[in-house]
């Protein structure tokens, strides 16, 4: 342990030294929980087709940070003191869209087997005096390194996009006032936060909402369905009789010659000249007073001719 009153460079070395090797469990151990939610989250939205986290974001406080936390807090100067005094080293802050995401988020990390939750406050069902709400967790996670098992702790705080708006605005307004905010904006953040409070549940009422009418249409969707399947079958059945027709037609000319399948041609005058028709089509039309057939040997030969011409 190092008196801060009684340090030299010396030994401020060899304790930066040692605390940036433990940072490393820190930063390690924020890896693993930055893992784990992100596999939630590909999880979750594969499965559910909804995906309950907007973002995330971590930090990793600095050695100067920790350093003058133990100074505004007398903590001795060690390791061993920040181990047990400073849990918030590594933090996560989960943003969701609505408040039970919130809660479901939650439940699926402390569901983990290898995650131990040493500290749970719901700012949410009881925010504090100033109109904070958030979710806040602190969890302790192995990490494994080449000769040892650390156990680290990481903070995790899980709020909506509105909460997380007023929290950044406040921290905004207390920083630029040095903690000495006006009683004046005090009242005004917490009438803020009374309203980010029912702007969530109007958020999560419409939500609900469109929950319901998605069901509702995929619920329309199922029972239109079969009806689709029988107009499906009845066109396959009109085709196979049409293939079945063709194929008939091709069996019954199948002892003939090719002249006697092209019987002849019909040429057909009136005023605007001659309207030939196939034997294939003439065959069941009945002549008129300008039509007259002729052989397939010349119906082919005629048009064949001015087809060149």
């Amino acid at each position: 342990m190092i008196n801060i009153e009684q340090v030299n460079a010396e030994q401020m070395r060899t304790f930066q030294k040692s605390l940036t090797r433990f940072m490393m469990y820190y930063r390690f151990g924020l890896e693993e929980v930055n893992t784990k939610i992100n596999i939630l989250k590909q999880e979750f939205e594969y499965v559910h087709d909804y995906n309950p986290i907007e973002h995330v974001k971590s930090r990793l406080k600095t050695p100067e940070s920790i350093i003058n936390k133990l100074q505004r807090k007398n903590y001795p100067w060690s390791v061993e003191s920040i181990r047990e005094n400073i849990r918030d080293i590594a933090g996560i802050r989960i943003t969701c869209s609505f408040v039970p995401d919130i809660y479901r988020v939650a439940g699926m990390l402390m569901q983990q087997q290898d995650i131990t939750v040493l500290d749970y406050k719901d700012y949410i069902e009881e925010p504090k005096p100033n109109g904070y709400q958030s979710l806040h967790m602190i969890l302790q996670v192995p990490v494994f390194m080449s000769d040892r098992m650390e156990k680290v702790f990481v903070e995790v705080q899980i709020r909506t996009i509105a909460m997380d708006f007023w929290a950044s605005l406040e921290h905004k307004i207390y920083y630029k006032y040095e903690r000495e905010v006006p009683q004046q904006l005090k009242d005004d953040l917490k009438e803020a936060a009374d309203t980010v409070a029912q702007l969530d549940r109007k958020m999560e009422q419409i939500h609900q909402e469109m929950l319901r009418l998605k069901a509702s249409d995929d619920e329309m969707l199922l029972q239109q369905e079969p009806s689709s399947d029988l107009v499906g079958k009845s066109e396959d059945r009109r085709t196979g009789e049409m293939n079945t027709g063709e194929a008939g037609d091709e069996k019954a000319c199948a002892g003939k010659t090719c002249s006697e399948k092209e019987d002849a041609g019909r040429i057909s005058t009136d005023a605007k000249g001659l309207t030939v028709t196939p034997a294939s089509t003439a065959s069941n039309t009945p002549l008129s007073g300008n039509s007259f057939t002729l052989p397939a040997e010349l119906f082919s030969l005629l048009f064949s001719t001015s087809d060149q011409s």
